[in-house]
């Protein structure tokens, strides 16, 4: 299982590093300056990211016991 999900990460990573320079000269190309490509790399950044921080949310609330742990576990 471990091995699936580190080939995804990796995967993802190389689609990555193929799309996020095409991305950049596309929008470079269309605005004319540096500064486009840039906007939307970083615009597509924070999407990230903020997809990356409700996911992980979502899983921290299941993992929390629904009742406190008894005294002897602590």
């Amino acid at each position: 299982m471990a091995a699936g999900v580190i080939a995804l990460i990796n995967s993802v990573g190389n689609l990555g590093g193929f799309f996020a320079p095409a991305a950049f000269g596309y929008l470079q190309e269309h605005t004319g300056s540096i500064s486009g490509g840039l906007y939307g790399l970083g615009i597509a950044s924070l999407v990230a990211a903020a997809a990356g921080f409700f996911a992980r949310s979502r899983v921290a609330n299941r993992a929390t016991p629904d009742r406190p742990l008894p005294r002897e576990a602590h």
